[in-house]
């Protein structure tokens, strides 16, 4: 949308800028007036085949969907009768969670970094992300082995609040760069939301770069599954329907009903 209607994204992108507050009890940055909004791609039936195929091609990252499609076992599109899900090309800079969740309830990308701003400062308030940090600690005593010290806990934590830092740094090729997000800035971002996130993933960790398979996570490293936001109190309204999203190659996707 940002090369064909620049005037309406701007607008967009200012909206939900203005639309982030924080929880005077809580302390957490959240969305007010718009998480509701879920961006929908119109039919292409009415099209030509070759248009719907070249908007295909623009639109969809053909080697994702064959990636996902085709694990073992297939984590989408694995039973005929259900509606086939195609993953939507999203910017690979590093801020891809925070692109993908835009893109699938505005259109799109988190470029203005609003929330991905609205992560880094809830995590980094110390009152805001308490309760994050309890359960973020809760899973890791779940599956370690051995018990850590709270001296390598604090480091651990530091350096998760680290990587969701909306300051880029410059690659080697002259580009911003964002650091790599994981599971806890996935639940917090499904908080900020007020939307359950839900992300299909090939087991398999593969290469970045090559795609090559590097070996199969474990339970503790899976980053697929259903984040709730379950730490809203029950008197704040949540909204049901979910963003649905993509992860393969250390990279997230949002992903979009077969057209």
């Amino acid at each position: 949308m940002s090369c064909s209607d620049p005037t309406t994204t701007n607008s967009i992108r200012s909206a939900v800028s203005a639309d982030i507050a924080v929880h005077p009890e809580l302390h957490w940055r959240y969305l007010r007036l718009l998480p509701q909004h879920t961006f929908v791609l119109p039919n292409l039936d009415g099209f030509s085949h070759e248009l719907r195929e070249q908007m295909r091609q623009d639109l969809f990252q053909a080697e994702h969907l064959l990636a996902l499609s085709t694990s073992n076992p297939p984590a989408i599109n694995w039973h005929p009768e259900l509606t086939n899900m195609l993953p939507l090309y999203t910017s690979g800079d590093g801020n891809c969670l925070l692109h993908a969740a835009s893109l699938g309830m505005w259109g799109v990308h988190d470029r203005e970094l609003a929330l991905r701003r609205a992560l880094h400062e809830t995590l980094s308030d110390e009152v805001g992300s308490a309760p994050f940090r309890q359960r973020w600690l809760e899973s890791k005593m779940k599956h370690a082995d051995i018990m850590q010290s709270n001296n390598s806990e604090a480091v651990e934590w530091a350096e998760l609040v680290r990587q969701s830092s909306h300051v880029p740094t410059r690659s080697e090729y002259g580009k911003d760069r964002f650091e790599y997000l994981e599971q806890i800035h996935i639940f917090v971002l499904a908080h900020i939301l007020r939307r359950p996130i839900i992300v299909y993933a090939d087991p398999v960790v593969r290469h970045a770069a090559t795609d090559q398979a590097i070996y199969t996570a474990s339970d503790e490293e899976r980053i697929d599954g259903i984040y709730l936001p379950l730490l809203w109190p029950r008197n704040v309204e949540c909204h049901r329907d979910p963003i649905v999203m993509t992860f393969h190659s250390a990279h997230f996707e949002i992903g979009r009903a077969h057209v």
